[in-house]
Formats: C-alpha cells, sequence, structure tokens
C-alpha cells in the first residue's frame, strides 16, 4: 500500500511499488504522445535549432526503455528504480520553467503537471514513509534522475559543437 501526505493530510492507495512504475510508464506514453501531437520538436527549435523528429522519438524511446527496466528491477535496486520518480519532477520543472517565462504552453505541460509530479511525489513519499529508502539512497536517485535527464541536453550540445 502506497500513502502520501498532502499538506497534513494522508492519501492512501491500495497498489504496490511496482503497480506505480507500471503507471509511470504509461504516464510516459501519454507525455511523449501530448509532446508529440503538439508540436514539441517546433517547440523546442524555438530553444536551440536542429532539434529533429528522428532525435525526439530516440530520446523518448530511451526514457520508456529506462522506466521499463526500472519497473522489472522494482524494489531489488530501490536507487535505480525510484531515479524514476526523480526523473519525471525533473521533466516537469523543464515544462513548468519555460511556460512561465515565456508565457507560452510548452508541448508535454499538462501530463507533466497531472501525472509526473503525483507519481513522483507519491513514489518518494512513500519510500521514504515506509523506510524503504534512506536519505543518502534518496539523494543518490535524485543525481541518477538530474543524469537521466542531462541526456538529451548533452546530446544537442554536443551536436551544436559538432556543427560549428
Amino acid at each position: 500500500m502506497l500513502t502520501a501526505g498532502f499538506g497534513g493530510y494522508a492519501l492512501k492507495i491500495n497498489m504496490g511499488y511496482q503497480t506505480l512504475l507500471i503507471i509511470a510508464v504509461i504516464a510516459v506514453f501519454v507525455h511523449v504522445a501530448e509532446e508529440y501531437r503538439f508540436g514539441w520538436v517546433e517547440w523546442a527549435n524555438g530553444f536551440i535549432s536542429g532539434i529533429t523528429v528522428k532525435q525526439f522519438i530516440i530520446v523518448n524511446i530511451l526514457f520508456v526503455i529506462l522506466c521499463i527496466v526500472a519497473t522489472m528491477i522494482d524494489e531489488k535496486h530501490i536507487v535505480f528504480s525510484s531515479s524514476v520518480f526523480a526523473l519525471l519532477l525533473i521533466n516537469s520543472l523543464a515544462h513548468i520553467a519555460p511556460t512561465i517565462k515565456q508565457k507560452k504552453y510548452s508541448p508535454g505541460l499538462v501530463s507533466a503537471i497531472l501525472l509526473f509530479i503525483p507519481i513522483g511525489i507519491v513514489g518518494y513519499t512513500d519510500l521514504l514513509n515506509n523506510n524503504s529508502m534512506t536519505i543518502q539512497e534518496f539523494k543518490i536517485s535524485i543525481l541518477f534522475g538530474v543524469l537521466w535527464m542531462s541526456v538529451p541536453f548533452i546530446f544537442q550540445v554536443v551536436r551544436v559543437a559538432r556543427d560549428k
């Protein structure tokens, strides 16, 4: 059973850790569909030119694979599997910040807010509240999430440097 606290209220959800990871995989598919449908590639090219649909597809296939692997290893490697929650939360920030700054919708924003943030919060809250993860493991998990999120950015920096 997952338990998450929100503003002094406890939310008890009758599902296991692996089920939440499976829900994360489904949320990623929804998120990628939103990004694709509403033109994330075109939107992102407003920041850095040369991003292609092929790159978008490759990055998102890796995103899905990471989430599936996390589901397969479940609690056996809690730092790795829970890093998906960090990735979801960080990805949400990568949609929220530019939307606020530009006052313009970032494709993927809706699913990030409605799916990624709750999944990330519930996942980490449950792990920490049930002592299934130490604070040290939590911090390392966050670092892995930052690493996963940095991969597409590093790829673009390398691509731009190579093209110059």
